[in-house]
């Protein structure tokens, strides 16, 4: 996420999580891998096509 009002969904509540646990973000935009820059010094998210 680039800004402070960036925001990959609202109003969705997870079960609880612990380290190591895998979260599945689909349909990113520009978010994703092929859209992506290193804007604001962010590295790009991991991606893992399944």
């Amino acid at each position: 996420i680039c800004e402070t009002g960036d925001r990959l969904g609202s109003e969705r509540w997870l079960p609880p999580t612990r380290e190591g646990d895998v979260l599945a973000i689909l349909n990113t935009g520009a978010y994703g891998r092929v859209m992506s820059s290193h804007y604001n010094l962010r590295e790009p998210a991991a991606e893992v096509l399944i």
